[in-house]
């Protein structure tokens, strides 16, 4: 039998695992169509695009963000970590209309690489004016890929995040229906 204590307590617990729950689905869901998205855009059709923008951007963050203890090469006075992320912009037409992206892959996370001269290998071979294929999806001509193909290694990521957001989310629903029974 449930005492009227125990339901502020249960909401308690109720709500934090309603929202780990949903950020759980959430990077789920993200991760498959990632995945999804990469392994079936190798048989999506080509257009020819142009690249219109190369760029490295610098990624800062504090090196207990990371989660990276090992990685000391680009550290900075402060705890700074500097990564570089490698922007490609280019544009397609399928059709009439004119396209527009800068995601080079279906990877569930962006690529910071740890040193400038490995995000200028992966911009290296697109200058801008040239001409690259396009990959795109028939069905969403917006929806365009320059490199296709699924990367495990996200999907893997992903899943893992899922799984101790899951893990704790568990937790929380436990601890409210056990609430509810006191």
């Amino acid at each position: 039998m449930t005492s009227a204590r125990s339901w502020p307590k249960a909401i308690g617990f109720s709500i934090p695992a309603l929202l780990l729950w949903g950020l759980t689905a959430l990077f789920l869901w993200a991760g498959l169509a990632n995945t999804w998205y990469g392994w079936v855009s190798l048989d999506w059709p080509v257009a020819e695009g142009h690249i219109l923008r190369t760029d490295i951007e610098e990624v800062r963050s504090n090196k207990q963000d990371t989660g990276d203890a090992n990685t000391t090469a680009n550290w900075k006075p402060g705890g700074q970590i500097i990564r570089y992320r490698p922007i490609i912009e280019y544009q397609w037409q399928v059709d009439g209309g004119t396209y527009q992206r800068h995601r080079i892959d279906f990877s569930a996370a962006k690529a910071n690489e740890e040193t400038r001269e490995a995000a200028e290998a992966i911009i290296a071979p697109y200058p801008v004016g040239s001409t690259v294929d396009i990959h795109y999806d028939p069905n969403k001509p917006s929806r365009g890929i320059l490199k296709p193909g699924a990367h495990w290694d996200g999907l893997g990521v992903t899943l893992i995040a899922a799984f101790v957001l899951a893990v704790f989310a568990l937790v929380f629903s436990v601890l409210a229906f056990r609430s509810l029974r006191k």
